[in-house]
């Protein structure tokens, strides 16, 4: 049995050098465009899977329910995703080449297009001491984590004591996070037309402070056709909390279709957007337009095949290509099975302890009388649900109770024809004067 391994060990080990051998195909097959291609499509997908991880440990009740074995498995891959995510950041940030400026060519009352830089860019507007600090709390919980499972295993820790202590540990390390601006996941949207797709996002700031009007975002490129539907996208907005002045970083990020629409409001006020088309050069769209009110937007993008840029001539100076924005009035729908997403945000985004939070939700399009379920649980082991129908507007609110510091809420929001969004957030450290529930929930 042991020369069985032995044998096999050796095949792998042989397989991995013949890997690790550097044909001419190699060398010929990417050049630096395609390198940057694959590190922000990596990127993108690196970042959903942190940020599905991070939901899940953030709101998972730890309780008599769950296994030792199923909290050190969330705490594992929270960990593990989160080094991931912050090393592709890093690899991002540390192999950028030029800047994202972009130039007005056209516009008008119908539409707007600019040219904007492709190929290789800088993705600046992301704070390295925030990523520092992120990989740094990573760290941090990734040490704790392990000490916290050898007192267990050496059976110092007995038993009973072990979920308490887990939850204690994930709760300080939350609420660290929040108050330097790193937490206030707003989950995943899921939609009918690509239901194998996932949009996820992360921020302190909320859905709230940067919502526009209930709207929808097209990204279509010129020329598409059955060559190329899907592209990655990663999108970051920083900006500065005005109460604490601390800065804050949002993240959005998903793998989708193209001419397929997404909720407008996962991008901050003048976002900066990386986008990634197979055999397509990445494109830099610098402060990406928002619709006005009433309006959704198509924005059109017209790709450099990544062949095309050679890179010894490439990098002498920038390439730029042309990004058009149409916006078209939103056409209510009049029956419930035309709701593509449901989207919803907590107000406050960021509450105090013992606030009481309003979860907001709208369907897109939006369509009355459709009915909207809510689901919360709690931390601290709170829980309830109802069903709402929505307005004109397509709007639906379902109230919660405040609760103690450091409790994190998960709340589910799924719409009659089954698009799901989750949202979460945090209690902070203290409630304010006047905005106190009075009697914290149990």
């Amino acid at each position: 049995m042991k020369m069985n391994h032995l044998l096999r060990l050796s095949s792998l080990l042989v397989l991995s050098v013949l890997l690790l051998i550097p044909t001419a195909c190699d060398k010929d097959e990417k050049n630096d465009v395609d390198i940057f291609h694959d590190n922000i499509s990596d990127l993108s997908l690196m970042a959903v899977d942190f940020i599905d991880k991070a939901i899940i440990f953030e709101t998972t009740v730890f309780d008599e329910n769950i296994s030792a074995e199923e909290i050190k498995k969330i705490f594992d891959d929270y960990i593990a995703s989160g080094e991931a995510f912050v090393n592709s950041l890093n690899i991002v940030i540390n192999n950028t080449k030029q800047g994202g400026d972009t130039e007005a060519l056209l516009k008008d009352a119908a539409m707007e297009c600019v040219n904007v830089v492709t190929g290789l860019f800088d993705i600046s507007g992301i704070s390295p001491a925030s990523v520092k600090a992120l990989g740094d709390l990573i760290g941090e919980t990734k040490d704790a984590s392990a000490a916290l499972e050898q007192a267990y295993n050496s059976g110092q820790i007995q038993p009973d004591e072990y979920n308490k202590l887990r939850n204690q540990l994930r709760n300080q390390k939350l609420l660290k996070l929040s108050k330097m601006g790193g937490s206030g996941l707003m989950g995943t949207l899921a939609a009918g037309s690509v239901a194998a797709a996932k949009i996820s996002a992360a921020g302190t700031v909320g859905v709230g402070a940067i919502m526009t009007a209930p709207a929808l975002i097209t990204i279509g490129a010129v020329g598409a056709g059955t060559a190329y539907v899907s592209y990655r996208l990663f999108s970051w907005y920083s900006g500065t909390n005005k109460n604490t002045g601390e800065q804050h970083t949002i993240f959005t990020a998903f793998e989708w279709e193209l001419d397929t629409p997404f909720p407008a409001f996962l991008f901050g006020k003048d976002a900066q957007v990386a986008i990634s088309i197979d055999g397509y050069a990445p494109v830099l769209i610098d402060r990406i337009r928002h619709p006005e009110e009433g309006h959704n937007m198509f924005v059109e993008i017209d790709p450099v095949r990544s062949s095309d840029l050679k890179s010894s001539n490439y990098l002498k100076s920038a390439v730029s290509t042309q990004v058009c924005y149409r916006q078209e009035l939103i056409q209510p729908g009049s029956q419930c099975e035309q709701v593509m997403f449901v989207t919803a945000y907590p107000s406050p985004a960021n509450p105090a302890a013992g606030q009481s939070v309003t979860v907001i939700a709208h369907v897109l399009p939006a369509v009355e009388g459709c009915e909207v379920h809510f689901s919360i649980v709690g931390t601290d082991g709170y829980s309830n649900d109802a069903t709402h129908t929505t307005n004109a507007s397509g709007r639906a609110t379902f109230g919660i109770p405040g609760a103690d510091p450091g409790v994190f809420d998960r709340v589910t929001i799924t719409a009659s024809n089954g698009a799901t969004q989750v949202v979460s957030y945090t209690f902070g450290g203290s409630s304010k004067e006047g905005e106190s529930q009075g009697i914290i929930r149990r």
